[in-house]
C-alpha cells in the first residue's frame, strides 16, 4: 500500500503559497498554471476574488482549463481578468490554496504613477510659474525646453532650468521611461559632476504629461562640445610606436610640433592655450621615470 502524501505545488507554477504577481498586456494571452502533486491525487478548483471560476469560464471561448485543471488558460486579456486567483487543492490527506495577482500593465503604471504624484506633493512638487523657451534638444521618446520659472525654492525671481518632457503626450511608453529616468535621478542625488534634479511637475501626470526640471548648462553637452573642438583634437599617440607623446602640441602633420620631441628639457615649461581655465601637469617622460614633462594650461 502505498504512503500517502498531501498535495504540494510544483516550483514550475507561477503561483504560490505567499502569493505572485503576474504582469500582462491588454489583449495578449497569458495562463496561469498550479501544477501540482500528492497522493492521492488533489482536486483543483480555481476562485477568482474569492468567488468559483466557473462563471467566468462558462459560455467564454477566451478562458479555459487544461491538463486536469492545472493551468487555467487567457486567449485574449482584458482589464476584467484583473484581480487574485486561487488555487486550492484538497484531497483526503490536505489542503493548500497558492494564489496570484493579475496585474494588467496599465494598472501597474497607474499606480506608479500615483505614488509619484503623493510624493512629489511631499517633495519636489514644484508649484510654479512656467514660461517656455527655445528647444534645446531632443532624444527617443523625449524633448528638453529651456524655461523660465518663477517660485522655484521659493525664488520670486526667475530661474532658467531646462525641462525635460515625452516627446508626444499620452505615450505610455514614453511616459514610463521618463518615470524611470525622474526615480534614477531622486536616487542619485544632488552632486557638483552632474546635472541635478531641480524639481517636476506633476500636476497633469493623469493625461500623459510630466516635466522634469534640471540644472541649465548654458555651455551644452559634453557631446556637442567635442563636435565643436574636433578641428583642434592633438592626437598624442605616435602612429610608428603607439606611445603617448606628450610633446606633440599641434594637430597638422606638416607643423614642426607635430613631431616627437622627447628632447625636451624636463624641466621646461611649454604654454598651451586653451578656453576654459588655467592647470598645470606633470608627466613622466618614456624611458625615463625620473624625469618629469611639465605643461602649464592657460586661458585665451
Amino acid at each position: 500500500m502505498q504512503k500517502k502524501l498531501a498535495p504540494w505545488v510544483l516550483p514550475s507554477s507561477n503561483v504560490s503559497l505567499e502569493g505572485t504577481e503576474i504582469l500582462v498586456r491588454s489583449r495578449s494571452s497569458f495562463f496561469i498554471a498550479c501544477y501540482v502533486e500528492g497522493r492521492p491525487k488533489p482536486k483543483i478548483t480555481w476562485l477568482k476574488d474569492g468567488e468559483n471560476i466557473d462563471e467566468i469560464i462558462e459560455n467564454n471561448v477566451e478562458v479555459s482549463l487544461r491538463d486536469d485543471n492545472q493551468i487555467l488558460e487567457f486567449k485574449f486579456a482584458r482589464t476584467k481578468y484583473a484581480g487574485k486567483y486561487e488555487c486550492s487543492i484538497e484531497s483526503r490527506v490536505g489542503h493548500i490554496q497558492p494564489f496570484t495577482n493579475v496585474i494588467f500593465e496599465d494598472e501597474a503604471l497607474a499606480l506608479s504613477e500615483k505614488n509619484l504624484i503623493n510624493f512629489y506633493h511631499r517633495c519636489h512638487h514644484c508649484p510654479c510659474h512656467f514660461i517656455l523657451r527655445k528647444q534645446l534638444g531632443t532624444g527617443a521618446f523625449g524633448r528638453v525646453l529651456l524655461a523660465q520659472v518663477k517660485g522655484l525654492n521659493g525664488k520670486e525671481s526667475p530661474t532658467r532650468v531646462a525641462i525635460k518632457m515625452c516627446k508626444y503626450e499620452g505615450d505610455k511608453t514614453h511616459l514610463r521611461a521618463l518615470i524611470l529616468e525622474l526615480k534614477i535621478m531622486i536616487h542619485l542625488g544632488k552632486h557638483l559632476n552632474i546635472v541635478n534634479l531641480m524639481g517636476a511637475h506633476t500636476s497633469n501626470i493623469d493625461k500623459g504629461e510630466l516635466w522634469i526640471l534640471v540644472e541649465y548648462c548654458k555651455y551644452g553637452n559634453l557631446l556637442k562640445f567635442i563636435q565643436r573642438a574636433k578641428n583642434k583634437f592633438i592626437n598624442q599617440i605616435d602612429p610608428v610606436t603607439s606611445d603617448i607623446d606628450v610633446g606633440r602640441t599641434s594637430p597638422f602633420p606638416n607643423d614642426p610640433l607635430y613631431g616627437r620631441t622627447s628632447n625636451l628639457n624636463p624641466d621646461a615649461y611649454l604654454d598651451l592655450h586653451i578656453p576654459g581655465g588655467s592647470v598645470e601637469i606633470g608627466h613622466s617622460m618614456g624611458g625615463h621615470p625620473s624625469a618629469t614633462y611639465n605643461a602649464r594650461l592657460t586661458t585665451v
